[in-house]
């Protein structure tokens, strides 16, 4: 995904969970019974990260890696991955 340099990362995050949110519900209309908080799917902090150059046969390894079952959970990391 490209965005301007002008779009904040808050701004951008926002865009994507209301995007997400309102896809979700028209998917799985059953999804509102199950939200519990004022009726939002997301929570109100986010993480972000770049990859930027980093070939997709590296992301997709780490990927799968991370999926991995079994795999014991890092300092700091919740377990499961």
């Amino acid at each position: 995904m490209n965005t301007p340099p002008t779009v904040t990362l808050s701004r951008l995050v926002s865009s994507l969970t209301g995007v997400f949110s309102r896809r979700m519900r028209q998917e799985f209309p059953t999804l509102a019974r199950h939200c519990y908080r004022a009726n939002k799917l997301w929570s109100g902090s986010s993480f972000a990260a770049s990859v930027a150059g980093t070939p997709n046969s590296v992301l997709h390894q780490y990927i799968e890696h991370r999926n991995r079952p079994g795999r014991p959970a890092r300092r700091g990391e919740p377990a499961g991955g």
